[in-house]
């Protein structure tokens, strides 16, 4: 009876075995089958590129908010690599100019991908916009030009700070005009950071075009 039970038990133990080797074996076959039916996925950007990753305003802290000599205002912006920084902010003491940086604007990452940080006034111009009479503030039509006989980098410091950890960039204005032969306060002013489609600047005059008459908005600005 012993003897028995002991050859069903392994009978069963064989039986169930071999259906679980069976099993096993059915299961990767149909794993090896279905990888030879894999299928792609194909993601695509349909978003239209716009031509600033980032824009703002500045001012002075004062009433009216205007940048007197020997006063400072920053802003912080995020920029990728091979991106440019413009801005734009009325010399007061004219009938219609303004600084801004030079086309296409400020450079924020050498040809290596490292930030720029530090002194960057030399980036900084003096424009006369076109729209007035410099002496006597009549209306008149010209292209925009370059002021000549002016350092702008004397009237105006620009500094680069760049945050590691938030991958930001701070620039800090500073009105250096005091005791120069063009002291004048600065006007709140705009920024904005041009975009980069991989092969070019999106937008590489964002404000204005020299050599060409101005529009509204920089017009308001001078």
């Amino acid at each position: 009876m012993n003897k028995f039970i002991f050859r069903t038990s392994v009978l069963a133990a064989a039986t169930l075995a071999a259906f679980t080797l069976s099993s096993c074996s059915d299961s990767n076959d149909d794993m090896i089958m279905d990888m030879g039916f894999q299928r792609s996925i194909t993601f695509e950007n349909v978003v239209t590129p716009k031509d600033f990753v980032e824009s703002g305003s500045f001012q002075g802290t004062g009433t009216p908010p205007i940048i007197l000599p020997g006063q400072t205002v920053s802003i912080t912006f995020s920029a990728g690599k091979t991106q440019a920084l413009m801005f734009a902010t009325m010399y007061g003491a004219s009938k219609d100019w303004f600084f801004a940086s030079q086309q296409p604007g400020i450079k924020l990452f050498d040809a290596n991908g490292n930030a720029i940080t530090g002194d960057a006034s030399s980036s900084v111009r003096l424009w006369d916009n076109g729209s007035k009479d410099d002496t006597t503030g009549q209306a008149e039509s010209k292209p925009i030009m370059q002021v000549p006989n002016v350092n702008a980098s004397q009237l105006m410091k620009l500094n680069l700070a760049y945050n590691d950890v938030s991958s930001e960039f701070t620039l800090t204005i500073t009105n250096t005009s005091g005791g120069t032969a063009n002291e004048t306060p600065f006007s709140p002013g705009v920024w904005a950071v041009s975009n980069y489609n991989g092969s070019q600047l999106l937008n590489s005059a964002p404000f204005f075009t020299p050599n060409a008459l101005s529009n509204p908005e920089i017009t308001d600005i001078a």
